[in-house]
């Protein structure tokens, strides 16, 4: 029988991924493809988790070459210094959020070290405010990006359980969340360490993980659940006074650079899981927050007081007033 190659490998994580379509002709369909296939290649439903296993040659349609890089020693600059600079260039912010969003670039390498990873919610009143500029240049700066303009529950899961993405998700005001509650459910369940769903596969209930890392731009507010999960970022308009960098994809080297920074970081972390918080900060606020400011704690008492800046957490109360209203 003929060998199952690293392409047809990759044709049956596929074919499993579209049975989890809530098209149900598209369902069935795929797992008929997917039997035959299968049956060609002498195996069974029984060697399906063997062959959805990550680490298989030809795995992850999610893989980064720049990860084929060596990671150097540490240098005198900073990963979270440039990470910000960075950010300044291309898109308007105040500067909490700066430091609130640079933090959350770095969590996405550790983020499985925590209980909690904290949805980055990217929101703003009308467009043009940069929210696809900030996710264009986070997909450069954080591990394993998958960036989209829409997406399914089926598809969530099934790129975190198999690539472990961080996924960054555009439009997020065109997904429906008010009334598709299974994707409100998915993107819920992935903001705590454990975080899954079940799903039949083959006769049998398979778990699936939901945890990582997201970001999720929308124009106006996101479900209330959603919002007390994230880092919330109010975007706006730039001032014309305000001159920033176009987002060019074939002039990436200092993010590139950046990426290879935060690489290094992330091999050389060595984190206090349970940093002092301020009192402010309590129940979720708290659990959002505190791997963004073990993350700080890292690169001196700057950026500590920097994390636990009045302004910053002005910021989150207020939020949370104007959204329980």
């Amino acid at each position: 029988m003929p060998e199952m190659n690293a392409r047809t490998r990759e044709r049956v994580r596929k074919l499993h991924a579209s049975m989890g379509s809530s098209n149900e002709g598209e369902a069935k369909n795929a797992r008929a493809k997917l039997t035959e296939l299968l049956r060609k290649h002498g195996k069974t439903w029984n060697d399906l988790p063997e062959l959805l296993q990550p680490g298989q040659a030809g795995s992850s349609t999610n893989r980064d070459p720049r990860d084929d890089e060596p990671v150097a020693p540490n240098a005198d600059i900073h990963a979270l210094d440039v990470i910000h600079h960075l950010l300044q260039q291309y898109v308007e912010l105040q500067p909490h959020e700066y430091v609130a969003v640079s933090l959350w670039a770095l969590h996405a390498y550790v983020y499985d070290q925590f209980m909690v990873t904290p949805r980055l919610a990217l929101t703003s009143p009308v467009r043009g405010c940069g929210k696809t500029v900030l996710l264009d240049v986070l997909r450069c700066l954080v591990p394993r990006a998958h960036k989209t303009d829409s997406i399914t529950p089926a598809a969530i899961y099934h790129l975190i359980d198999r690539d472990r993405s961080t996924l960054l998700v555009d439009e997020g005001d065109n997904l429906g969340l008010v009334f598709n509650s299974t994707l409100r459910a998915v993107l819920n369940s992935g903001h705590r360490k454990g975080g899954r769903t079940t799903r039949f596969v083959g006769g049998d209930a398979r778990p699936f993980s939901t945890y990582a890392p997201m970001a999720i731009a929308a124009i106006g507010m996101l479900p209330l659940p959603i919002m007390h999960r994230s880092i919330v970022i109010h975007m706006k308009r730039a001032p014309p006074t305000r001159p920033l960098r176009h987002f060019e994809e074939n002039d990436l080297e200092d993010l590139n650079i950046s990426y290879t920074m935060n690489r290094r970081w992330a091999r050389d972390a060595k984190l206090n899981h349970d940093p002092e918080l301020p009192k402010v900060l309590r129940n979720r606020a708290a659990d959002n927050w505190r791997p963004l400011i073990a993350i700080a704690d890292t690169f001196g008492p700057a950026w500590a007081e920097r994390a636990r800046g009045r302004p910053q957490l002005r910021s989150r109360k207020a939020t949370t007033t104007k959204t329980s209203g």
